[in-house]
């Protein structure tokens, strides 16, 4: 079973492969693409959750952007005394 719903700009699929399964498994994607996925143990607590995490929408996307930022000013000041990370 697979509900797909749109809450305010926020995507949210809600699945449980099995009969057997316990939790459902709610992925969500709010309006700037940040993505979560959680487990709830009912399809109303999977919604009630889905709901609170869209609310929190802008406050997500503050502290994405704060990090972002903060990553740049690292790798800035790597460059700027000559240290470069490699992945190789």
């Amino acid at each position: 079973m697979t509900k797909k719903f749109t809450i305010h700009g926020a995507k949210m699929t809600i699945s449980k492969q099995n009969k057997s399964d316990v939790y459902y498994r709610v992925e969500l994607e709010d309006s700037n693409g940040l993505t979560s996925v959680v487990y709830e143990k009912s399809f109303n607590d999977a919604v009630l959750y889905a709901s609170e995490w869209e609310k929190q929408t802008e406050k997500r996307k503050i502290k994405h952007d704060l990090e972002t930022d903060a990553i740049e000013e690292m790798i800035k000041e790597d460059e700027a005394r000559g240290i470069k990370l490699s992945l190789d």
